[in-house]
């Protein structure tokens, strides 16, 4: 074989070679794409989002999760999806609330009786009667309890 098809083979062979490697690293990131939940990528476009509108840099949210910025960038590109205790972080880092990451409903309805007292205590300023507030209510939701085991 000469020099020159030898050259030719290698060149040829290192080609196919990389492209076996790309079409199983791309094979590879669309199945574990298919394993992550839609509720999973659903969160990760939610912390991208939050990220962006913080002016947040991939860099720092991983700082913030203890990663290496192409660790974290692994999260974005759907290939793992975060732990819960990471959401706690990212919830902090990013202030936002964990619900929202979640994609939970926080708002149900509130009878008129919840929306009064809510109102109530939001016109109480001070810290002490907002206390005893709390108190009181976590004393009569306790004695509702007996009352409602013993019937």
């Amino acid at each position: 074989m000469s020099d020159t098809v030898y050259h030719r083979w290698i060149g040829l062979s290192s080609i196919l070679q990389a492209f076996h490697s790309t079409f199983y690293g791309i094979y590879a990131i669309i199945w574990v794409m298919n394993k992550m939940t839609e509720k999973e990528r659903a969160i990760t476009r939610r912390v991208r989002q939050a990220r962006k509108e913080k002016g947040l840099t991939q860099a720092e949210v991983a700082e913030a999760l203890s990663l290496s910025p192409p660790g974290y960038s692994h999260y974005e590109q759907f290939r793992q999806p975060f732990t819960i205790g990471q959401i706690f972080i990212l919830a902090e880092r990013l202030e936002v609330p964990i619900w929202w990451l979640l994609g939970l409903n926080h708002e149900e309805e509130l009878t008129d009786q919840e929306s009064y007292l809510l109102m109530l205590f939001r016109q109480i300023e001070t810290d002490f009667y907002r206390e005893e507030l709390l108190n009181t209510a976590q004393w009569m939701a306790s004695q509702d309890r007996k009352i409602q085991s013993r019937s």
